[in-house]
């Protein structure tokens, strides 16, 4: 794992100042990353590039409470709403040739998962289209393009637009002392996220245990 992803974020990423990587275990793989690189003749971190480490909501769910606000990427500035499985996605059709693969030889193989990969690659290239961004919280209407192919566009729209609106809803009844501090306290976390992920826990739910009388 180490391999695969430094040697990818060494290639190409001139101009390239972060990169968001997720990784189903993120939360115990990073805890000795940099001292793994660091102690490897063969691996290195790019100069000035930031990582942003998260873990995919498909499986964050399944961790400790506080991997959510420290990894998801729904916190995690510009990992907006992915599903971080894109790769994963590829392998349900790429199944159905199983049958056919199976008793090939390794090169024919290969070079049969690859067309049929590139062929997948193809139609994402020519299925791009546009598509208008109506009907948010505040009545905007924004064009943006966005890939035709993406089935979880539209889902993700109506999401923002009910986030929006619970947003605009909590910053009505908020005071502004405290919307100042958590302005403040959410520019700090993004300014210190890469180096100490404990500071995305201003993200985590606060919930107190009551104490009840059992006398009664």
């Amino acid at each position: 794992m180490d391999y695969s992803i430094f040697k990818a974020l060494n290639f190409n990423m001139s101009g390239i100042e972060a990169a968001l990587i997720c990784y189903d275990v993120m939360c115990q793989w990073s805890i000795y990353m940099k001292d793994r690189v660091a102690s490897s003749r063969h691996l290195k971190i790019p100069d000035s590039l930031e990582l942003r480490l998260g873990i995919s909501p498909f499986h964050i769910h399944g961790h400790w409470d506080t991997c959510l606000a420290r990894y998801s990427p729904s916190f995690i500035e510009g990992g907006q709403q992915i599903d971080g499985k894109t790769i994963e996605m590829l392998w349900a059709p790429l199944n159905e040739i199983s049958r056919s693969t199976r008793g090939m030889a390794t090169s024919h193989r290969r070079e049969v998962i690859d067309d049929h990969m590139n062929d997948s690659n193809w139609k994402k290239l020519v299925d791009l289209g546009e598509h208008p961004l109506k009907g948010t919280a505040s009545e905007l209407t924004v064009p943006i393009k966005v890939n035709a192919v993406s089935k979880h566009y539209h889902r993700a729209l109506s999401g923002a637009m009910l986030s929006s609106a619970a947003f605009d809803s909590i910053d009505r009844l908020a005071g502004t002392d405290s919307t100042s501090v958590w302005a403040e306290e959410e520019e700090y976390a993004r300014r210190e996220h890469a180096s100490d992920v404990t500071v995305m826990d201003i993200y985590d739910i606060r919930m107190e245990k009551r104490e009840f009388d059992h006398s009664t």
